[in-house]
């Protein structure tokens, strides 16, 4: 997706509008310390925390339709996730 601006439904919702949908996702989280890239980037100190999430998501047919990457300064991280039990 090249738009900066997906509209009020998001990228999930055009990718649904494209058939596309998705359906089911994965996020990975691990930490390790910074590069000296990243520790410019984020202003910290080579070898402080950071923390990496992946999330891979897939439509219904099982293709993936969102990689995505991220890393956060490691001091402060919260994450919560909702957890269904069916």
């Amino acid at each position: 997706m090249e738009e900066v601006d997906t509209g009020p439904s998001g990228s999930y919702g055009v990718l649904d509008e494209l058939g596309y949908g998705p359906v089911e996702g994965e996020e990975t989280l691990w930490s390790r310390q910074a590069s000296v890239e990243e520790a410019g980037l984020l202003r910290v100190r080579r070898g402080e925390p950071v923390t990496d999430l992946t999330r891979v998501v897939r439509d219904v047919s099982g293709r993936v339709v969102e990689v995505c990457w991220t890393v956060m300064v490691g001091a402060g991280v919260r994450l919560v996730y909702p957890v269904r039990v069916d």
